[in-house]
């Protein structure tokens, strides 16, 4: 199972992204545990694609010249590169080599321009 790298965990935390995991990194870079009791188990949320996925809105209205709606679409990149991308319709597309990571930079970015408040996940 893939989880968002300990980068793009840190930042969401950062952010305010409090939400309960399955996974938590631990204080060893890229390990993590399943949550439960663990005397090496840090707050850092080591979310999965479901888990970032439940927290992308599944459309997004923008108001710029006009209201217009824009779909949630994640599919892979091309062959040769490899990867992810996340975009919202002709609007914002983002791209990384795993499908949570993708979805977890799109989520910061939302979070960031304020689409999206972290303490409503």
């Amino acid at each position: 199972m893939k989880t968002i790298n300990l980068e793009n965990a840190k930042r969401l935390d950062a952010l305010g992204v409090k939400k309960a995991s399955y996974f938590y990194y631990t204080e060893e870079p890229h390990a993590y545990v399943v949550d439960g009791d663990n005397k090496y188990r840090t707050d850092t949320s080591a979310y999965t694609a479901d888990e970032i996925g439940e927290m992308l809105p599944y459309w997004i209205q923008i108001e710029e010249r006009g209201v217009f709606f824009r779909n949630l679409n994640i599919f892979p990149c091309c062959e040769e590169t490899g990867g992810w991308v996340v975009e919202y319709e002709k609007w914002k597309a983002i791209g990384a080599d795993t499908m949570a990571d993708s979805m977890a930079l799109m989520l910061i970015w939302l979070i960031e321009k304020g689409h999206v408040k972290a303490e409503e996940l």
